[in-house]
């Protein structure tokens, strides 16, 4: 579907034309959520990054979003260990590595917007990472971010039950229309969690060259 199809979608189920101005964000911020639950295939990207030896950390890509899964050193032709960023890896990686030097890169851990390595080589890493999503801006142009099949289930129920909520929020018992739209786009997330189950490439092998 392109953008302008799912808001018409969209104010042809809730017919009321106060929220057709808000649509369009709403369909962000559908984006925004799933990304945030879900490692779209869509999204993983790789970018290089130069490390120097008299450094101990590199800014990370400024298109990174989450979940560093593989990270290779290009002088030592294989893949390195990476933790993932939260207190616990990096009170671990200060703990174990950080109090020795080493010369190869063994071991990298995200800190905020910043790669921490260990190793005192200058090298390049491949990282291979999930990608923050482009906000749409022409709903003329097909969105490409998630699958086709389930753009009706999550763009048009998301808007929707956000829509219902604020038009049911002084209703007093159940709201039915509010609880309609988040069964449907539940339903459709959990549709889009074993597609990508299905559909996720394979992670990268480095082959040592035999020369």
């Amino acid at each position: 579907m392109r953008g302008d199809d799912v808001i018409v979608a969209v104010m042809q189920r809730i017919q009321d034309d106060e929220f057709n101005s808000h649509i369009l964000s709403l369909i962000n911020e559908a984006i925004a959520y799933i990304s945030g639950q879900v490692d779209l295939p869509s999204l993983m990207t790789s970018s290089d990054v130069d490390v120097l030896s008299t450094e101990s950390s590199v800014d990370l890509p400024t298109d990174y979003h989450k979940r560093l899964f593989w990270v290779g050193a290009e002088n030592q032709s294989r893949r390195i260990g990476t933790r993932e960023a939260d207190y616990y890896n990096l009170h671990r990686f200060l703990e174990n590595y950080y109090p020795v030097r080493v010369a190869q890169i063994d071991s990298v851990c995200v800190s905020g917007t910043s790669l921490m390595y260990h190793g005192s080589d200058t090298d390049t890493l491949t990282l291979r990472y999930y990608k923050g999503f482009t906000p749409i801006t022409e709903t003329g142009k097909t969105i490409t971010v998630l699958p086709p099949h389930l753009h009706y289930g999550l763009l048009v129920n998301y808007p929707c039950r956000e829509i219902s909520a604020l038009i049911e929020s002084g209703a007093e018992g159940r709201k039915p229309r509010t609880m309609f739209y988040d069964s449907r786009f539940n339903m459709a997330m959990a549709e889009l969690r074993e597609w990508v189950r299905k559909h996720t490439p394979v992670e990268p092998v480095y082959v040592r060259n035999k020369e």
